[in-house]
């Protein structure tokens, strides 16, 4: 307890002392400790130096990542999950890493499958495909999408079997040239559409440009998986397009071809 002296008179104060005798100052902070009441703090708060947060295995302490990324100031490119990791992808196929997982190696979650062909069109006939390098179809994600589209397989076989040998090139923003067909709905994400064969005296389309993703030739058949051509996305935005084209190289003789395409959407 001290005294100070204001207009002319004498008051008493009281000071605040450390359990070791010291008064407390700025420099030297009174300890407090929070009990188990919930405490309510209005304003910003500067909290200095380390803080531990205490929890148990019944209620623990959660911690969000957000540091994994390679752009601005991230460098980890990797999650970091100790141990062997055992990821399902959409069809319920399992992919095995060991730690680190790299994000490359994250599968992308795999939503509704789509499938279209030409069974019913043309029946007996087909599309029919000639010794010049025409396009056959043409796949893309809607403008208005949420989602990306992936080709996941596609499959073509001629009615010449065995004896016909088919080359096919896979397009990505190829121009289409000719009276170019609508767009047919596939589903809420995707669309495609045929243009027009070679049949007697149908005078195809054509195309110019275009980045060639991946080509091949096949006898009888032509047929391929995601290894070849789903690492393709198709986005909305910019939305990209991919053009498969044909062509005869055996014979000049006309030839009738069916074909299935399955497409992925991957959910973003």
């Amino acid at each position: 307890m001290a005294q100070i002296r204001a207009n002319n008179e004498y008051y008493e104060t009281h000071g605040l002392v450390t359990s070791d005798g010291a008064p407390v100052t700025t420099q030297n902070p009174l300890p407090v400790t929070i009990g188990s009441d919930n405490i309510t703090i209005t304003g910003d708060v500067n909290i200095v130096d380390t803080v531990s947060v205490n929890s148990t295995p019944e209620d623990p302490v959660h911690n969000h990542i957000t540091e994994v990324g390679t752009s601005g100031i991230l460098t980890t490119d990797y999650l970091p999950i100790g141990g062997e990791v055992t990821l399902v992808d959409g069809n319920g196929d399992p992919y095995t890493v060991l730690n680190p997982v790299p994000v490359a190696q994250l599968p992308t979650p795999l939503g509704e499958l789509y499938s279209f062909n030409n069974f019913a069109t043309n029946v007996h006939r087909g599309w029919t495909l000639s010794d010049t390098l025409i396009p056959l179809l043409t796949v893309r994600t809607k403008s208005s999408a949420n989602s990306t589209t992936s080709i996941l397989s596609y499959s073509i076989i001629s009615n010449g079997a065995n004896s016909s040998v088919i080359g096919y090139v896979w397009l990505e923003d190829a121009t289409i040239t000719g009276t170019v067909p609508g767009w047919t709905t596939l589903n809420t994400e995707a669309e495609y559409r045929v243009y027009t064969d070679a049949y007697q005296s149908n005078t195809p389309n054509g195309f110019t440009g275009g980045i060639r993703r991946h080509s091949g030739a096949d006898v009888g058949k032509v047929s391929g998986t995601g290894t070849d051509i789903s690492s393709v996305l198709l986005t909305a935005s910019p939305q990209n397009e991919l053009t498969l084209c044909l062509v005869r190289l055996d014979s000049a003789t006309k030839i009738d071809v069916w074909f299935s395409i399955d497409t992925g959407i991957l959910e973003v």
